[in-house]
């Protein structure tokens, strides 16, 4: 996806050398962050209400069986898809308003971030299962950037908006 390869080369070309990343080149990232996201989401199908309704009825069981074909349905995978898309999609919003802005909020917003490339591996799973993609790093939909970002985001931009305040 070139949405997922101009985020993974920002992290390597314009942080490289950055031990403090200034606003202008944080806000460049967030806005390639949540160019991604838009794209990430334009690729994610979403379930008919009908299929909604019925994956809500299977989930609310306590059989395990029935829990166990259920969330290995395409469908299942779509709705985990939808929901954290939809959640980066709002978190990158309030990323890119935040940059500059407080410290404390900017960070606010680059620490919500993170929870969308906490667990690379369940999106790759859903990815797959969805038949969406061949994973996170080949086919349709990448997502190649998710752990060098979060660590970027922990690392070099969380010290530089702290020595903003300093």
């Amino acid at each position: 996806m070139e949405s997922d390869r101009i985020v993974f080369q920002m992290i390597f070309q314009d942080f490289r050398d950055q031990l403090n990343p200034d606003v202008a080149l944080r806000s460049r990232l967030a806005a390639a962050i949540a160019n991604f996201w838009r794209d990430f989401d334009s690729k994610i199908p979403r379930n008919s209400p009908a299929i909604a309704e019925w994956l809500t009825k299977e989930l609310n069981t306590s059989d395990l069986a029935r829990l166990n074909r259920v969330t290995s349905t395409e469908e299942y995978a779509l709705m985990q898809l939808s929901a954290s898309t939809d959640s980066c999609l709002s978190d990158s919003a309030l990323l890119k308003q935040s940059v500059g802005q407080q410290s404390l909020i900017e960070m606010y917003a680059w620490l919500r971030m993170t929870d969308c490339y906490a667990n690379p591996h369940a999106t790759e799973i859903y990815l797959k299962q969805a038949k969406l993609s061949a994973g996170l790093y080949d086919g349709p939909i990448t997502m190649v950037h998710a752990t060098a970002l979060h660590s970027l985001i922990a690392g070099k931009i969380a010290n530089a908006i702290v020595q903003q305040l300093r």
